[in-house]
């Protein structure tokens, strides 16, 4: 099964600051991501390459496919995914609206294994449907505020409850 997540945002930020925040720190989406409790870089030879990810869906390993400082877009696939998914590809491209304003659009590509896509396919297009709207709206907040949402942050000490009580 595939899925197909295409969404934007208008932020009140100016494009540049926008990209400083979602590429210029795209190994720091776990800062302000709720449904990404952790993210770390991928470096080769002192290079960022890509980042790892903790999300809800389990753990993702991402690697930058294409980088346009100039046009403010950017892309990444990923090498490392849960078993319930084959593939996933994902694109960002920051628009300025005006000096002040800028568009955010992320058009996500996955595909699902076989199996988990025909009996759960619709249930998680749904779930990822949200996740995606509750991401974008991070940034926002982010973006604007200079902090993470306070669901982030509510999510976040869940997490490091949970940890604790692994690690234990």
């Amino acid at each position: 099964m595939k899925l197909r997540f295409d969404k934007e945002i208008t932020v009140d930020v100016p494009s540049q600051r926008a990209w400083e925040l979602l590429a210029g720190k795209y190994e720091c989406v776990g800062d302000w991501a709720t449904i990404i409790p952790e993210s770390a870089p991928r470096m080769k030879d002192g290079e960022l390459i890509g980042r790892t990810c903790s999300s809800t869906y389990g753990d993702v390993q991402e690697m930058i496919t294409h980088w346009d400082e100039e046009n403010l877009t950017y892309s990444y696939e990923a090498d490392g995914l849960p078993s319930m998914f084959k593939s996933g590809k994902n694109v960002w491209k920051i628009q300025p609206i005006g000096e002040r304003r800028s568009q955010i659009r992320m058009s996500l590509k996955m595909e699902m294994a076989p199996l988990p896509g025909f009996l759960m396919g619709w249930m998680l297009k749904s779930k990822m449907g949200k996740d995606i709207d509750g991401l974008m709206e991070d940034f926002k907040h982010y973006a604007e505020k200079g902090v993470p949402h306070p669901k982030k942050l509510k999510s976040l000490a869940k997490w490091q409850k949970h940890n604790a009580r692994k690690a234990a």
